[in-house]
């Protein structure tokens, strides 16, 4: 299931494919071709200043982060980078273009980080990392004033504006797929993944916890490690 949020705020949920909202191809006013072989890869995208910033992640065969001009005529590869989607972050000392967050490169491992891209002083981009996110990041919300939510695969994590983070639930999400998530007006925040939807309410510590599925699902309940099963 995806979720997105209508005009007014409420939460609209529809069947949607497996591929998440970060693993869809980005519009871009030229073509772009990854340089990482092997591998179902995922190809994301920003707008900065000066042109755009692409990223390809192949997984295990590798990641990598280039710099574009506007009319994508000229690039440059910034470095090594296994992005799963832009998030908005700004800090008062460093020149930074862009935020990220990204998963580990190693087959296996469950980590993550939270990261920027730097223009230095004499012109060239860098990439810099803040943070670990502790798991490997999926889904990624919209930014707002309070920040940009991440789903990993065992916990809601908060970026803000200024690069810190801060862990809004612990749940595990192993094997469901994590696509979309969103923070409706009133602070719930809901997360949509292979046939299901579960909304978080932060309010209230611990966070609570309520599970959704279609109807074709005759009966359904939370298993073990809060994930579900349908029977």
């Amino acid at each position: 299931m995806s979720v997105r949020l209508d005009a007014n705020g409420r939460v609209n949920a529809i069947k949607a494919p497996l591929e998440g909202e970060s693993e869809r191809a980005p519009v871009l006013p030229f073509d772009v071709r990854s340089d990482v072989t092997g591998g179902r890869g995922r190809t994301v995208a920003t707008r900065i200043s000066d042109g755009y910033l692409v990223a390809f992640n192949h997984g295990e065969f590798g990641g990598s982060l280039w710099w574009y001009d506007s009319d994508g005529k000229s690039r440059q590869r910034v470095g090594d980078a296994h992005i799963v989607a832009f998030v908005e972050v700004k800090l008062r000392s460093a020149k930074v273009v862009a935020g990220f967050v990204e998963s580990s490169s190693t087959r296996g491992r469950d980590s993550g980080s939270l990261a920027v891209v730097e223009r230095a002083d004499d012109g060239p981009l860098r990439i810099r990392r803040l943070a670990e996110l502790g798991s490997s990041p999926f889904a990624v919300s919209s930014p707002s004033e309070q920040g940009t939510l991440v789903v990993t695969r065992t916990a809601i994590v908060r970026v803000s504006l200024q690069g810190t983070l801060q862990q809004v639930a612990s749940l595990d999400l192993t094997s469901l797929y994590p696509g979309s998530v969103v923070e409706t007006p009133n602070n719930l925040i809901v997360v949509g993944m292979l046939r299901y939807m579960v909304e978080i309410d932060p309010r209230v510590k611990p966070a609570r916890v309520t599970w959704y599925t279609d109807a074709a699902c005759a009966r359904f309940r939370p298993g073990e490690r809060a994930t579900c099963v349908c029977y």
